[in-house]
C-alpha cells in the first residue's frame, strides 16, 4: 500500500539521492534542507510498506514552491514502481494543497525529450505556455560532446 505524506528532515538523503539519479541539475541535501525551512515551499513523499517486514521505504517524491501560482520543482517515482499511479497520487495530493491555499495554476518545466513526463503532465490538462531553448544539459553519450535541449513550460489552471 502507497501512503503520501508530507517529507520529514529525515526523508533528505533519499530525496536528495533519487534527484540526483532522475534529475538533472540535482539538488544538493543541503538545498533540500534549506527549502524544508521555507514556508512557500511543500515536499511529500510516496512510502511503501514492505509486505514481508512491514517496513516502509520512500517510492517516489515531489517538491514544488507556490505563492499565487506555483512552480513544480520536482515529481520522481522510482523506476522499479513506475506507471502503478504513484506519481498520480502525488500529484493529486499536491494540487489539493494547493488549491487549499487559493493558488490559482501551477508551472513546470520538462524537457522535449522526455516523453514519458510530456505524456503523464498531458493526460493531467497541462498545457504548454512556452518554451526555453537550450535550457537542459543533454548528457554527453561516449565519444560526443555535450548538446542542449529545450524545456517546455508547463501550466494547470486550479
Amino acid at each position: 500500500m502507497i501512503q503520501i505524506k508530507k517529507a520529514h528532515t529525515q526523508d533528505i538523503p533519499f530525496i536528495a539521492l533519487l534527484w540526483k539519479d532522475k534529475l538533472q541539475a540535482p539538488w544538493t541535501e543541503e538545498m533540500i534542507k534549506d527549502s524544508f525551512d521555507k514556508e512557500n515551499v511543500v515536499t511529500m513523499i510516496a512510502v511503501s510498506e514492505t509486505p514481508e517486514n512491514g517496513k516502509q521505504r520512500c517510492v517516489g517524491f515531489l517538491m514544488a514552491s507556490f505563492l499565487e501560482e506555483a512552480e513544480l520543482y520536482a515529481l520522481v517515482v522510482k523506476k522499479i514502481v513506475q506507471r502503478q499511479g504513484i506519481g498520480q497520487r502525488l500529484l493529486e495530493n499536491l494540487l489539493d494543497f494547493l488549491k487549499d491555499k487559493n493558488v490559482s495554476s501551477l508551472f513546470l518545466e520538462v524537457s522535449v525529450e522526455n516523453t514519458k513526463a510530456l505524456s503523464f503532465y498531458e493526460k493531467r490538462e497541462f498545457k504548454k505556455v512556452g518554451e526555453r531553448p537550450h535550457y537542459y544539459l543533454k548528457e554527453k553519450q561516449e565519444n560526443e560532446e555535450g548538446s542542449w535541449v529545450t524545456a517546455l513550460v508547463l501550466r494547470k489552471s486550479l
